[in-house]
């Protein structure tokens, strides 16, 4: 019979193991209570995992060291039940700007990419380019938005130029409107501005979304709200939904740039 020689040394004490192991499984009990179903679920992970990988790594350890290590665990598990942690909520991945002034507007600054192999293609096959303009529910003349670029007016929104699926009255979706050649010409970038119809009595809403890489740069997005200028990267860390699209016959879509 082989005999655990620690058993046999003056540091051994079973007691001190004995205790070790309650008070590990104390603290993996306590561990399980959680206000909901799903924070019962990943304390039960954490509590299998670390709880019985502490038993394990304990059984190697002399009993004064067990008796710590579970007590510390055991303190950690109260700290979890009895200490408030509010998490904020991320921010959404979608927001939206009222505009409810004649003095407001959304301005959004687009450089297109005509070194590229994609631009240049797209533009030799007599790509047409199209501003989207992402809005909720269904606009029409005078309750709608009016698009500016490069300070030359282009058009109003109208129920003509949606595009996408609308599933409710109210749904946000984007406007394709559709942008003279001759404006890229001399052009480095495009300065796309949206403002309500002068004539319109309801406030509308221009999307915004979380920020990838912007052609302009992080603050290529802005919102004029009648005295100043905003930056919804500085506020939302995002941008308006603004894009350009260079598409060809048939639907097909060369690139698109925001």
């Amino acid at each position: 019979m082989v005999t655990d020689i620690r058993v046999n040394s003056p540091g051994w004490n079973p007691r001190l193991i004995m205790m070790a192991r309650g008070i590990t499984l104390a603290a993996i009990a306590i561990q399980l209570i959680a206000p909901t179903f799903e924070a019962l679920v990943s304390r039960l992970t954490f509590a299998t995992i670390y709880g019985i990988g502490a038993l394990v790594i304990a059984g190697r350890s002399a009993p004064f060291v067990q008796l710590v290590g579970a007590i510390t665990y055991l303190l950690a598990s109260i700290a979890m039940n009895v200490i408030d942690r509010p998490v904020a909520d991320p921010p959404s991945t979608l927001w939206g700007q009222i505009v409810d002034d004649t003095r407001q507007e959304v301005a959004h600054r687009i450089i297109p990419p005509y070194g590229t192999h994609q631009w240049q293609q797209g533009w030799a096959s007599d790509g047409q380019p199209f501003i989207y303009v992402c809005a909720r529910g269904r606009l029409e003349p005078p309750e709608t938005l009016v698009l500016t670029v490069n300070g030359s007016a282009i058009s109003a929104l109208d129920t003509s130029q949606m595009f996408g699926p609308r599933p409710q009255p109210e749904s946000v979706g984007f406007y394709r409107i559709p942008v003279p050649r001759g404006l890229f010409t001399g052009s480095p970038s495009l300065y796309v501005q949206v403002r309500r119809d002068e004539r319109a009595t309801l406030p509308l809403e221009i999307c915004g979304t979380i920020t990838a890489r912007p052609t302009a740069g992080f603050e290529s997005s802005r919102f004029f709200n009648g005295t100043s200028w905003i930056s919804p990267w500085t506020t939302r860390q995002g941008r308006f939904q603004i894009e350009l699209r260079l598409e060809g016959p048939g639907g097909h879509v060369f690139g698109a740039w925001y």
